[in-house]
């Protein structure tokens, strides 16, 4: 009995110092932003576009400017509701971008935002570092546009889902700023 609650204490202390190790190294949900085991960086200080004038809470675009906007739907299924034009070329396979962006559910739940971090989400585009919804509907914009991305379940998670906070089979949306493009 006593060798029985020794593993048990062993266990435990084991449990414990693994969950700390990957809590500290940001083990949790708390960065999706449309990565998909990512090699992205997150962008803050100086670096990140006119971080200064970044608000401090989630931004959700409201319903009635998405409703006069351009949409675009893809072949795909993806939904690109443009909200704001940018302006200069495309990114291209390869481009390094900067993206602050709100992910929520149909539902309103946001899950994931580059604002209360104030650091944009950066990452090579065309490289697989992010959902398909990521790269398909990103590759649509030019720097400085703003819009919503409505991606499937099959560009976006799928069937595993991410965790606790995106179920299997669900609809993603994200209003997203390209900040920047090398």
């Amino acid at each position: 009995m006593k060798r029985n609650r020794s593993v048990s204490h062993t266990l435990v202390s084991v449990l414990l110092v693994v969950s700390a190790v990957a809590w500290s190294c940001g083990g949790g949900d708390d960065n999706l932003a449309g990565a998909d085991d990512s090699d992205g960086d997150i962008v803050s200080g100086d670096e990140s576009p006119a971080v200064n004038e970044l608000p401090t809470t989630p931004v959700i675009y409201d319903d009635e400017s998405l409703a006069t906007a351009d949409t675009v739907v893809t072949g795909s299924g993806l939904i690109y509701i443009q909200l704001e034009a940018g302006d200069g070329d495309l990114p291209g396979r390869g481009s390094l971008v900067s993206v602050h962006y709100t992910g929520f559910l149909e539902d309103g739940t946001v899950f994931d935002s580059s604002y209360p971090r104030r650091a944009a989400f950066r990452f090579a585009l065309g490289q697989g570092t992010v959902i398909e919804g990521w790269e398909e509907g990103i590759a649509l914009m030019s720097k400085g546009a703003r819009g919503r991305l409505i991606i499937p379940p099959d560009l976006g998670y799928g069937s595993r889902g991410a965790g606790d906070a995106i179920p299997p089979n669900t609809t993603i949306l994200f209003d997203v700023w390209l900040a920047d493009v090398e």
